[in-house]
C-alpha cells in the first residue's frame, strides 16, 4: 500500500523488525518530517506501508512497476540484510531507479552505486533536496527554515499509528516543530497507550524529561510515555518526576561493564515493587545467564513477543489459516537438519517464501543431545535473547549467501516419548516451552492429564487412532456431550483434513521436505508434490492438478457430502481414498465436531468460563442432542434454521450462545435456549407457541410474543437473516387473505 499520492515518483521505504523479529514495511517518523518538509517545498512523495509482506520478489515488482524513479530507505542495523536484498534486486529489474539510504547508523556500509546520507537534520534535508533535484551530490542547507512540519497534525502518519511509531522530543531539524501541538492533536483523537519516545537516552537530558513531565499533566493526557533512559542517568529524584507525571514504563540502556550490577539489578527489582511501575532493561553488552536469571522472572506460558510465532507454528500443526494470514508465499517450511545447513537447497526456497516465515524442525534430537549452548544473553529491545542460539548461527550462514532467516523454531525431544522443547528464535527463557504429541488411540486421558504443558495436540497416525476419534466425534453428535476431558486443552494435528471447506492445499501456506528438495504438502503423508528445483509456480500447478484428479477419481462433483467434506488430496499413508470417502460419509459431523471442540480450546485459553469444568458439565446443542427442548417432533418446516456459526453452549447448566465469526460468548437465559434448540430441530413456531404455553404454563398471546421477541433477539445478533422477518409477514399476510 502506498501512504501519499499516488501519481509521486518519490517513494520511502522503511523495513521494521519488531521485537519478536516481524517484518513489516511500516511509516517512520523521522520519513514523516523529512516528507512534510519536501512537501511543503513542492515536492510530493509516497511511503510505502504493509504489514503482511510478500516474497522479496512479489515487494520488488509492486515497487518497480508502481513508476517509481527515485527510492529512499530507511536503514538501520536491524533491516539492513533485509534493505539490501531489496536494493540489489531492484537494481535487477530496473538499474534506471535511483536509490539513497538514510540511516542514523556510522557502521552502515555503503553498497556500490548508492548514496548514502547520514539522518543528521541539520544538513540532510539539503542533502536530500539537491539528490532529488539531481544537483551536485553532497550539497547541504544548514540554514534555518521557516517551514513547520508536525507528522501527527499534517496527516503524514495516521494518528493511530502513534502507538507503534513513536515521536521524538526534540529533532535538531532547521524547520519548526512543536512537541505540544502534536500532543494536543494526539489527545483530540482520543488515543490511549504507550507511545514510545524515540529519543536516544544520550540526548534524553533533565531539561526533556522535565518538558515532557510537564506536559503531560498540564494537558492533561489520556495516554502516557515509554522513555529511554542511561543507567547512570536515572537517580531516585528523576525517577519521582516521571512516576509523578504518569510515565511508568522506563527502559533503561545499561552498561552490562558495570562492576556492580546484581545491586543495580535489585534497585530496579524494588523501584518496581514499590512505584508499580515497568522497568525493561536494554543492554550493550552481553553477560552471562547466571547473573541475569536473578533479574528475570519464570515466564509463565508463552510470552507476548513469542504469540505471533507460536500462532503460526500451530497452524502448521493444525493446517487451519487464518484467511488474511495467506498472502500468495508459503509460511511454514517443516525441514531437516541436513537441509537446514545447505546453501544451495535455500537459493531455491527464496521463490517460495515471503519475508515473515518460519523454518520448522520438528522431531529432532540432534541439538538436543548436543552441550548446553546458553552461556551468554542480552537484551536488543528489552526482549532476552540468547548469543549462543541455533538460530544466530544458522541466520549468519545463511547471510553470507544473500539468503534470510526470519524465524526457526526447533523441536527437540526430550526423554519422555510425548514431550518436546520448542526453541524459538534466539528468545531466551529460563523455563522452556513444552509440547506434548500423543497418539489418539493411546490412553489419552490418563498421559494428558499428567502434563501441565500448555499446548497438547492429539495425532491421527493409524486406523486405531481414527478409530478412537471417530468415537469421539459420534459421542458429540449423538448426546451433545464431551466423552473425555483431553478433547478441551487438545489440538488435532491435521485438523484441515477433517474441517470441512477449510483446505488451503493449493494456497500452499505450508510443506515438508527434506535433503532430497521433494515438496510434502500435508502432514503425515509421504506423497510429494515436485521438487523446489521446480519453482514455486510449478509447484502450485503441480497440487492445484493433483486436487483436481483426486476429486475426478473419487466423484467428488455432487457427493452426498461434498459441502461438508475438506477433500484432502495428499492422505495420511495409512488411508485410501475409499477409506477417506466412507468415513466422510458415514461420520456427517465431523467438520461440526473440529467447530465445536475449536471453540471449546479457545475459550479454555483465553475465558475462565471453563476453569474448573469438568468434561461432563458441557453440553453442546444440535438438531441431534438438545439439553432444554424436550417436546416432540411433529415436523420439519421452521422457516427460521439458525447460522452454523452460532452455538449454544451449556455450562454447568447454564446456557451461553457463541458467535464463533466474531468470537463472543453471550450468557442467555433458559426459554431462548429452549427457543434455540426448537428451531435446531425444526420446529415451527405454531408447535413451539403450543409447547411453551404448556412447558412455562403461559397463554397463547405470551408464548407468542416470548417466540416472536427470541425471533427478533436471533436477528439482531446474526444468528438468522432479516428475511425470516419478512417472510413471517408475508406468509401471514396471505393466511388471513385466503
Amino acid at each position: 500500500m502506498f501512504f501519499g499520492k499516488n501519481t509521486s515518483q518519490i517513494l520511502f521505504l522503511y523495513f521494521r523488525i519488531s521485537d519478536y523479529n516481524l517484518i513489516s514495511a511500516e511509516y517512520l517518523w523521522d520519513h514523516a518530517m523529512i516528507r512534510g518538509f519536501l512537501q511543503k517545498k513542492g515536492i510530493e512523495s509516497t511511503q510505502y506501508i504493509q504489514s503482511q509482506l510478500p516474497s522479496i520478489y512479489e515487494l520488488t515488482e509492486e515497487i518497480v512497476f508502481s513508476g517509481v524513479q527515485q527510492l529512499i530507505i530507511g536503514v538501520d542495523q536491524n533491516n539492513l540484510w533485509c534493505s539490501k536484498l531489496v536494493t540489489r534486486e531492484i537494481r535487477r529489474i530496473d538499474a534506471t531507479i535511483e536509490i539513497l539510504w538514510l540511516t542514523a547508523s556510522a557502521d552502515i556500509q555503503e553498497e556500490e552505486g548508492i548514496q548514502i546520507v547520514a539522518l543528521d537534520y541539520a544538513d540532510c534535508l539539503g542533502k536530500i533536496q539537491a539528490w532529488i533535484s539531481g544537483s551536485v551530490r553532497g550539497s547541504a542547507n544548514n540554514e534555518k527554515c521557516d517551514i513547520s512540519v508536525n507528522p501527527y497534525s499534517d496527516g503524514l502518519i495516521p494518528s493511530d499509528k502513534a502507538i507503534t511509531v513513536g515521536l521524538r522530543l526534540s529533532t535538531g531539524c532547521p524547520t519548526e516543530y512543536s512537541l505540544e501541538r502534536e500532543l494536543v492533536f494526539l489527545n483530540t483523537e482520543n488515543l490511549n497507550g504507550i507511545i514510545p519516545v524515540l529519543d536516544e537516552s544520550q540526548y534524553m537530558q533533565d531539561s526533556l524529561v522535565d518538558e515532557l513531565c510537564k506536559l503531560k499533566v498540564n494537558l492533561n493526557l489520556k495516554y502516557t510515555f515509554r522513555v529511554h533512559v542511561r543507567s547512570e542517568q536515572l537517580d531516585e529524584a528523576q525517577l519521582q518526576r516521571l512516576v509523578a507525571a504518569g510515565i511508568k514504563d522506563i527502559v533503561i540502556e545499561q552498561d552490562m561493564e558495570t562492576l556492580n550490577l546484581k545491586e543495580m539489578l535489585k534497585r530496579y527489582k524494588a523501584w518496581e515493587e514499590i512505584h508499580n511501575i515497568r522497568i525493561r532493561l536494554k543492554t550493550f553488552y552481553p553477560v552471562s545467564a547466571d547473573i541475569m536469571d536473578e533479574w528475570i522472572e519464570i515466564e509463565q506460558g508463552v510470552q507476548v513477543h513469542e504469540q505471533a510465532i507460536v500462532n503460526g507454528y500451530l497452524s502448521f500443526v493444525t493446517g487451519l489459516y487464518p484467511p488474511g494470514f495467506i498472502n500468495g508465499s508459503v509460511k511454514h517450511i517443516g525441514i531437516t537438519e541436513s537441509a537446514l545447513y545447505d546453501l544451495d537447497y535455500h537459493k531455491h526456497l527464496k521463490e517460495f517464501v515471503g519475508l515473515n516465515y518460519s523454518f520448522i524442525i520438528d522431531n529432532s534430537d540432534k541439538f538436543s543431545k548436543q552441550p548446553e549452548r546458553v552461556s551468554e544473553i542480552h537484551a536488543r529491545d528489552s526482549i532476552w535473547r540468547n548469543n549462543l542460539s541455533l538460530f544466530g548461527e544458522v541466520k549468519d550462514l545463511l547471510g553470507h549467501s544473500q539468503n534470510v532467516l526470519p524465524h526457526l523454531i526447533l523441536e527437540e525431544m526430550s526423554e519422555d516419548e510425548f514431550k518436546y522443547e520448542l526453541n524459538i528464535d534466539d528468545f531466551y527463557r529460563k523455563e522452556k516451552l513444552q509440547i506434548v504429541k500423543i497418539p489418539y488411540a493411546s490412553d489419552s486421558d490418563l498421559n494428558i492429564a499428567s502434563y501441565s504443558c500448555q499446548y497438547k495436540v492429539l495425532l491421527i497416525d493409524s486406523s486405531e487412532d481414527l478409530s478412537a476419534f471417530l468415537r469421539d466425534v459420534e459421542c458429540l453428535n449423538q448426546s451433545g456431550e464431551i466423552n473425555h476431558s483431553y478433547q478441551i486443552p487438545s489440538l488435532l494435528a491435521e485438523s484441515c483434513r477433517w474441517s470441512g471447506g477449510n483446505c488451503k492445499l493449493c494456497q500452499m501456506p505450508r510443506f515438508h521436505t527434506d535433503g532430497s528438495g521433494q515438496v510434502k504438502p500435508c502432514g503425515g503423508s509421504s506423497k510429494g508434490a515436485g521438487s523446489v528445483n521446480e519453482g514455486y509456480a510449478a509447484i502450485l500447478q503441480n497440487v492445484g492438478a493433483a486436487a483436481e484428479e483426486e476429486q475426478l477419481i473419487r466423484q467428488c462433483n455432487g457427493c452426498e457430502v461434498e459441502a461438508q467434506c475438506s477433500k484432502c488430496t495428499f492422505l495420511p499413508d495409512f488411508m485410501s481414498r475409499e477409506q477417506y470417502c466412507a468415513t466422510q460419509k458415514n461420520h456427517k459431523s465431523i467438520s461440526r465436531y473440529i467447530s465445536v471442540t475449536s471453540v471449546l480450546q479457545m475459550l479454555s485459553r483465553s475465558s475462565r468460563l471453563l476453569s474448573g469444568v469438568e468434561a461432563s458439565q458441557i453440553k453442546i446443542s444440535s438438531n441431534q442432542s438438545v439439553h432444554y427442548y424436550d417436546g416432540d417432533v411433529a415436523c420439519y418446516n421452521s422457516i427460521h434454521v439458525p447460522a452454523q456459526h452460532f452455538f449454544l453452549i451449556s455450562i454447568q447448566k447454564q446456557p451461553y450462545l457463541y458467535d464463533a465469526l466474531k468470537h463472543k460468548m453471550l450468557k442467555v437465559n433458559e426459554p431462548l435456549a429452549v427457543i434455540f434448540e426448537a428451531f435446531l430441530k425444526g420446529i415451527n413456531e405454531k408447535e413451539l407457541s403450543d409447547y411453551l404455553q404448556t412447558h412455562y404454563e403461559i397463554n397463547d398471546v405470551q408464548a407468542e410474543m416470548l417466540v416472536e421477541e427470541a425471533v427478533q433477539s436471533f436477528v439482531r445478533l446474526g444468528c438468522m437473516p432479516q428475511s425470516v422477518i419478512n417472510k413471517k409477514i408475508l406468509v401471514e399476510g396471505e393466511h388471513v387473505a385466503g
